[in-house]
């Protein structure tokens, strides 16, 4: 790996503990406290009609053996009503208990309803919330940080492990009702037999413990999937990025082996996380079986009643029993999907609890705009503190109202000059001074107004022209938009297009040629009419006729601008103010074109190079 990048798997992440896993709980619920409520209240309302629907078991038990029925409490009005059933014919007992059935099925069936509606409901406001807050954090991050970690590993959280976390969220939240359902049956069953209970909790416990060395292994499975699943998921989005680099040079066929063989590899493990799941199932689901057998195995000697009330009695148990089998399964069903979600969820929270830190407030000093130089002032900037400086105590003007210039070789530093002047870095040391002002002190959005940046890496919308350019200023009229083009030297291509303003141009403008789209990207920058340009590259890498074109745009957008060109093409540069030339982030020469020329140094081999280059 790239010694720049670090990576997301779990490995190489802070540790993340129960506290931790209980405060993304505690901020994920926090705003939904009456929803919460909501759903334990209609879980608890149908773990209770659920157990009054099978207490009609016990009087139909009962009438089919025809034995008395008696209440377990002693109230006036429910004896009555039990001699008025029992003195009844067995067809009246049997219509008076089917009645009673069909109101409690729609009883059951309304409090069911209503238990998995608010449960989805809050579920998908918590998918909602973990997408939206993780895609807050990243825009909210200092782009140092972010460009740590490779784009198709970041985009793996923000499109897949906020999935785990928001089904660790609702697995949270789907145990409630079998775990309110487990509580009533065994305060029913405790009612019946309080040894048979005490057995079958026993039973419970020893297949609980199964069920956790299975999920032992389940999440050790899980958290190498993870790891597997994001370098997966960062090779595809490299390879979908370059496809038109893969297949210029020919290479689809090796690119899909070494996919393929990342495929196999993480679905192996895939496969063998899912076959000991499915084995966990299988075991619980025995194990309950196994419960009732021995249940019913011990009743026989443990229940305490006697002669044709011992059938009704066992029947009414065992009956309880089948329903405490369901949610013990679905309980450990939940456990298993948990162990496979954690690992992806410790994943989620702890780059978050890595990024926490590097968060930008926007708060400062708003900026009405820029009335002087600007200098960097002792500035330091590295990506990382074990990394080696890009900028290494720099001093820097430049003037108000200028075109100021830099040079040099690739890796000298004047992207990230260019960075740190956009607000996109941060000095590590030092200071960047704007009227006076630190630039840390100015809130970043206001500043961001009034700054635009043209770089190499130009990024468009698939959308239509008309509203790429309306990007850097939303409220820009047409007329503003189509005179930003016609400064830019866009417009005449732009009506030359199947649609003209309105034609969709594709991925990242892939409908465009390069120096089309370098036009589009200057016309972007020119209806917001900054008072700040910062041109990065902008000419790079385009034919004779694009450059001048560009070239032209410039100059005319330099007018009364404070301006930052930087260029490797150094007949870009030439009618700057000053020219500053940077080798391993110093400024080693400073001049104008023709007193750098005349200084027979870093300046004028550059030039002699691109002449013998030409």
């Amino acid at each position: 790996m790239d010694p720049k990048y670090a990576s997301i798997d779990p490995t190489h992440l802070p540790p993340v503990g129960l506290a931790d896993l209980r405060h993304e709980m505690r901020h994920a619920f926090g705003p939904y406290p009456w929803h919460v409520v909501l759903v334990i209240g209609w879980s608890l309302a149908f773990a209770v009609a659920d157990l009054l629907f099978l207490a009609l078991v016990y009087p139909f038990l009962n009438a089919v053996i025809d034995v008395r029925l008696d209440l377990p409490i002693d109230l006036a009005v429910l004896n009555d009503a039990m001699e008025i059933f029992n003195a009844a014919d067995t067809k009246t007992k049997f219509q008076f208990i089917a009645a009673m059935m069909l109101v409690a099925v729609v009883l059951r069936s309304f409090v069911e309803y209503q238990s998995r509606f608010v449960t989805a409901r809050l579920y998908h406001r918590l998918e909602t919330d973990y997408r939206s807050d993780f895609m807050a954090l990243v825009l909210g991050l200092d782009y140092a940080f972010v460009s740590r970690y490779k784009n198709g590993q970041v985009f793996a959280l923000l499109s897949n492990f906020t999935v785990h976390a928001s089904r660790i969220a609702n697995s949270l939240l789907q145990s409630i009702a079998p775990l309110l359902l487990l509580l009533v049956y065994t305060l029913a069953i405790l009612a019946i037999s309080v040894p048979l209970t005490l057995l079958a909790l026993g039973t419970t416990a020893a297949s609980a413990y199964v069920v956790h060395r299975f999920s032992h292994r389940i999440r050790t499975l899980a958290e190498r999937e993870a790891g597997l699943f994001l370098a997966l998921n960062q090779m595809g989005y490299e390879f979908i990025s370059g496809l038109r680099m893969i297949k210029s040079f020919g290479r689809e066929r090796a690119i899909h082996e070494r996919y393929h063989e990342a495929i196999v590899q993480s679905q192996d493990v895939a496969r063998r996380k899912t076959v000991i799941q499915a084995g966990m199932k299988v075991i619980a689901a025995n194990i309950a079986s196994l419960t009732l057998a021995v249940i019913i195995l011990a009743a026989t000697f443990l229940l305490a009643v006697d002669g044709a009330k011992w059938v009704a009695a066992i029947l009414l148990y065992v009956a309880v029993m089948g329903r405490v089998a369901a949610p013990m399964q679905q309980l450990n069903s939940i456990r298993g999907d948990l162990a496979a979600d954690l690992p992806p969820f410790r994943c989620l929270i702890g780059f978050r609890k890595l990024a926490r830190p590097f968060l930008r407030p926007d708060e400062g000093n708003a900026v009405d705009g820029i009335g002087g130089d600007i200098r960097f002032t002792d500035v330091t900037f590295r990506y990382a503190a074990h990394m080696e400086p890009v900028l290494d105590h720099l001093n820097l003007d430049i003037p108000y109202g200028r075109t100021t210039a830099l040079v040099g070789a690739s890796g000298s530093g004047k992207s990230t000059i260019a960075n740190l002047l956009a607000g996109v870095y941060r000095p590590t040391a030092g200071r960047i001074v704007i009227d006076g002002q630190d630039l840390a002190g100015y809130r970043m959005s206001s500043w961001q107004e009034v700054v635009g940046v043209v770089s190499q890496d130009i990024f468009l919308l698939n959308d239509s022209v008309m509203r790429n350019i309306r990007f850097a200023r939303p409220d820009a009229t047409d007329e503003q938009c189509i005179a930003a083009a016609k400064a830019a030297n866009a417009h005449d291509f732009i009506m030359a297009l199947e649609d003209g303003y309105d034609t969709e141009i594709g991925d990242r403008g892939l409908r465009l040629s390069g120096g089309q789209a370098q036009r589009l990207a200057l016309a972007r920058v020119f209806v917001k009419d900054t008072q700040l340009l910062i041109l990065d590259e902008a000419t790079s890498a385009l034919d004779a006729e694009s450059e001048q074109l560009i070239h032209e745009a410039i100059e005319r957008a330099s007018m009364g601008r404070t301006v930052l060109v930087i260029a490797h093409r150094l007949a870009t540069v030439r009618r700057a103010d000053r020219i500053h030339v940077l080798e391993k982030g110093a400024i080693v020469e400073t001049g104008t074109h023709e007193e750098l020329l005349a200084r027979r140094g870093q300046y004028f081999n550059y030039i002699q190079l691109q002449s013998l280059g030409a």
